[in-house]
């Protein structure tokens, strides 16, 4: 198995001059606007972002519930190749949209920074949070100077957002000297009927990831051969099955080395990895960085996931 080739997507965009067309992106829509690499960390400077989010992201102990939310906002994206918009930990709508080329995912383009005025009790908060009901006058402002949209107009610039970003990040990756073919992945398909074929193989994957899968087991839930679901599994999603499966297991793994004090071990065995070694050589060829580096990158955050923003800001006297 090939390992990936490494992109580095701060000098590409750099190259190409992308936080300029960012910026206009962003003046043009009136929406926030910052791009993150697989692991949550900017590559560009933020675009149009408000005073609150400026405050939140500067404060060292808000910036890395901000970077949480970036990190795992663009994994779900990724998993589910299309943009995702969700309530970010301080209850502000935000959409991460994934950039993919040839199957690897890079990283994502974070936009938002708004108030939805409908439907807000259908996105999901990413990260749990106590609701704020103690902000400084201050905090309380820049809350409410955040723009309200409606829900169907971000579905509609997330859409928007994501073709011209996607496009230009592709053409500039096209133009320069990576690698265009992966072994394990590949361009998925968009063919809704295909999808729904292997719909319940993702669905199974999604919800028993611990356990041992086979792909016999899978063919008999979506009704068709081992063979014929291998494939299609691989077109439609850009991943073998195996491979889908350890994507899922080292995004749980993320999440338990950022929010528990489980050892390594323990968490690989907690999602179904017999081998301590083999989950380690899976996560660094997944995310580049072996468990115990990640965890060191990313520190514990349990006890500020408990904190509220009544707890860490305080009017002035």
């Amino acid at each position: 198995m090939k390992n990936f080739p490494y992109i580095d997507l701060k000098n590409l965009l750099a190259q190409n001059d992308f936080q300029k067309i960012q910026d206009e992106i962003a003046t043009a829509t009136g929406i926030a606007m910052i791009t993150v690499d697989y692991t949550g960390t900017p590559v560009t400077e933020h675009s149009e972002c408000n005073e609150f989010c400026k405050f939140m992201r500067n404060d060292f102990r808000f910036r890395r519930l901000c970077e949480r939310c970036d990190s795992r906002g663009g994994v779900e994206a990724a998993r589910l190749r299309q943009p995702y918009i969700y309530l970010c930990h301080a209850g502000i709508v935000d959409f991460a949209i994934p950039v993919i080329v040839n199957g690897l995912y890079l990283g994502a383009v974070m936009a938002g920074q708004v108030l939805v005025s409908d439907k807000a009790d259908k996105l999901e908060r990413i990260v749990a949070e106590d609701s704020y009901t103690s902000l400084s006058k201050y905090l309380k402002i820049s809350y409410e100077k955040l723009p309200k949209l409606p829900y169907a107009k971000i579905c509609a610039l997330s859409k928007v957002i994501s073709y011209l970003c996607n496009s230009f990040i592709k053409d500039s990756i096209e133009k320069s000297a990576f690698p265009n073919v992966f072994e394990d992945i590949t361009e998925a398909t968009e063919d809704p009927r295909e999808r729904a074929i292997i719909a319940p193989a993702i669905d199974y994957i999604d919800k028993h990831f611990r356990e041992k899968i086979s792909l016999v087991s899978l063919a008999d839930l979506c009704g068709i051969s081992p063979s014929y679901l291998s494939r299609l599994f691989k077109k439609v999603t850009g991943y073998k099955y195996a491979y889908y499966t350890n994507m899922v297991r080292i995004d749980h793994a993320k999440r338990m080395l950022t929010s528990t004090n489980k050892s390594v071990t323990d968490i690989s065995l907690d999602l179904g990895f017999e081998d301590t070694g083999y989950f380690t050589k899976v996560f660094k060829k997944l995310e580049g960085v072996t468990p115990s580096h990640y965890r060191s990158e990313y520190p514990i955050l349990s006890e500020l996931d408990q904190m509220t923003i009544e707890d860490i800001v305080k009017p002035q006297n």
